[in-house]
C-alpha cells in the first residue's frame, strides 16, 4: 500500500516537503533581521545629541553609534539637517521614550 502511494504521489510528497522546508527557512531569515528605529531629525538635533538621547538603548560608545549612523545612512559629512530621515542601530522594542508627564498628588 505504501509502495503504491509512493510510486503514484512521490513527486507531490517531495514538492510538499521542499515547500515546507523553504517556507521555514524564509521565516527564520525574516525573523532574524534586526528592526532598526527610524527618526526624523528635528531642529537643533546633532548626531551627538541623538547619540546621547539613545544612550541606554544600545551597546556602543557614542563615537561608534555616530559612526554607525554615518555609514548606514550614507552620510558624506556628519552634518544633519532638519527633516532628514535617519536609521538608528536601536531596536524599536528597546527604545525608552521619555515623557515629561508628572503625576500631581492631591494632599487634602
Amino acid at each position: 500500500m505504501l509502495n503504491f502511494i509512493w510510486k503514484r504521489f512521490s513527486y507531490v510528497i517531495i514538492l510538499l516537503i521542499l515547500g515546507v522546508a523553504s517556507f521555514s527557512l524564509f521565516l527564520i531569515h525574516v525573523s532574524s533581521q534586526p528592526e532598526y528605529e527610524q527618526i526624523t531629525v528635528k531642529q537643533g538635533d546633532t548626531l551627538w545629541t541623538i547619540a546621547e538621547r539613545y544612550e541606554g538603548s544600545h551597546s556602543m560608545t557614542s563615537e561608534e553609534f555616530i559612526d554607525w549612523i554615518g555609514k548606514e545612512n550614507n552620510l558624506s559629512t556628519f552634518k544633519i539637517t532638519e527633516g532628514e530621515l535617519l536609521t538608528l542601530p536601536v531596536t524599536e522594542k528597546a527604545i525608552k521614550h521619555n515623557t515629561d508627564v508628572q503625576l500631581a498628588l492631591n494632599e487634602d
